[in-house]
Protein backbone atom coordinates (compact mmCIF):
# COMPACT_ATOMS: atom_id res chain seq x y z
CA UNK A 1 0.00 0.00 0.00
CA UNK A 2 1.46 3.53 -0.74
CA UNK A 3 -0.67 6.68 0.71
CA UNK A 4 -1.26 9.72 -1.69
CA UNK A 5 1.75 11.19 -1.60
CA UNK A 6 4.20 8.86 -1.50
CA UNK A 7 6.47 8.21 -3.10
CA UNK A 8 6.68 3.98 -3.95
CA UNK A 9 9.64 2.34 -2.48
CA UNK A 10 12.06 0.62 -4.88
CA UNK A 11 11.71 -2.84 -3.99
CA UNK A 12 8.20 -3.09 -3.24
CA UNK A 13 7.67 -1.58 -6.56
CA UNK A 14 10.00 -4.09 -8.51
CA UNK A 15 7.84 -6.98 -6.83
CA UNK A 16 4.88 -6.12 -7.70
CA UNK A 17 6.22 -5.17 -11.30
CA UNK A 18 7.34 -8.98 -11.44
CA UNK A 19 3.52 -10.10 -10.40
CA UNK A 20 1.70 -7.76 -12.47
CA UNK A 21 4.14 -8.44 -15.58
CA UNK A 22 3.54 -12.34 -15.19
CA UNK A 23 -0.30 -11.89 -15.57
CA UNK A 24 -2.84 -11.12 -18.01
CA UNK A 25 -5.31 -9.00 -15.72
CA UNK A 26 -5.18 -6.61 -13.64
CA UNK A 27 -7.43 -5.57 -10.62
CA UNK A 28 -6.60 -2.00 -8.85
CA UNK A 29 -8.75 -1.36 -5.57
CA UNK A 30 -9.09 2.32 -4.89
CA UNK A 31 -6.10 3.55 -6.53
CA UNK A 32 -5.07 6.53 -8.41
CA UNK A 33 -2.89 5.57 -11.29
CA UNK A 34 -2.67 9.61 -12.51
CA UNK A 35 0.44 9.77 -11.40
CA UNK A 36 3.81 8.27 -11.61
CA UNK A 37 4.79 5.47 -11.28
CA UNK A 38 1.55 3.67 -10.93
CA UNK A 39 0.47 5.52 -14.01
CA UNK A 40 3.04 3.37 -16.01
CA UNK A 41 1.63 0.00 -15.06
CA UNK A 42 -1.49 0.22 -17.40
CA UNK A 43 0.49 1.07 -20.53
CA UNK A 44 2.90 -1.24 -19.66
CA UNK A 45 0.42 -4.28 -19.18
CA UNK A 46 -1.39 -3.55 -22.32
CA UNK A 47 1.95 -3.99 -24.39
CA UNK A 48 2.50 -7.52 -22.72
CA UNK A 49 -0.82 -8.32 -23.95
CA UNK A 50 -2.53 -7.77 -20.93
CA UNK A 51 -5.88 -5.95 -19.71
CA UNK A 52 -6.37 -3.48 -16.55
CA UNK A 53 -9.39 -2.94 -14.78
CA UNK A 54 -9.85 -0.29 -12.08
CA UNK A 55 -12.67 -0.21 -9.02
CA UNK A 56 -12.88 3.31 -6.94
CA UNK A 57 -10.05 4.48 -8.32
CA UNK A 58 -9.05 7.01 -11.17
CA UNK A 59 -7.78 4.94 -13.54
CA UNK A 60 -8.16 7.90 -16.37
CA UNK A 61 -6.83 7.21 -20.00
CA UNK A 62 -7.47 3.62 -19.98
CA UNK A 63 -9.59 3.55 -22.61
CA UNK A 64 -6.96 3.91 -24.91
CA UNK A 65 -4.97 1.17 -24.20
CA UNK A 66 -7.80 -2.14 -23.10
CA UNK A 67 -8.57 -1.39 -19.70
CA UNK A 68 -12.10 0.06 -17.83
CA UNK A 69 -12.10 2.09 -14.82
CA UNK A 70 -15.48 2.15 -12.77
CA UNK A 71 -15.72 4.98 -10.33
CA UNK A 72 -17.69 4.66 -7.21
CA UNK A 73 -16.96 3.81 -3.50
CA UNK A 74 -15.13 1.15 -3.78
CA UNK A 75 -17.15 -0.45 -0.48
CA UNK A 76 -20.06 -1.06 -2.97
CA UNK A 77 -18.48 -1.72 -6.23
CA UNK A 78 -16.32 -4.81 -4.62
CA UNK A 79 -19.45 -6.35 -3.22
CA UNK A 80 -21.34 -5.87 -6.30
CA UNK A 81 -18.53 -7.66 -8.51
CA UNK A 82 -18.16 -10.36 -5.74
CA UNK A 83 -21.72 -11.13 -6.47
CA UNK A 84 -21.76 -10.81 -10.04
CA UNK A 85 -19.01 -13.36 -10.24
CA UNK A 86 -21.40 -15.37 -8.09
CA UNK A 87 -17.97 -15.51 -5.32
Amino acid sequence: MVLFGEPMPRGPRELAASWVYGGRSLLVLGADLSRPPLSRIPGEMFQEGGVTVVLGGSGSGLERIRGVSVEGQLGRLLPALLESLSL
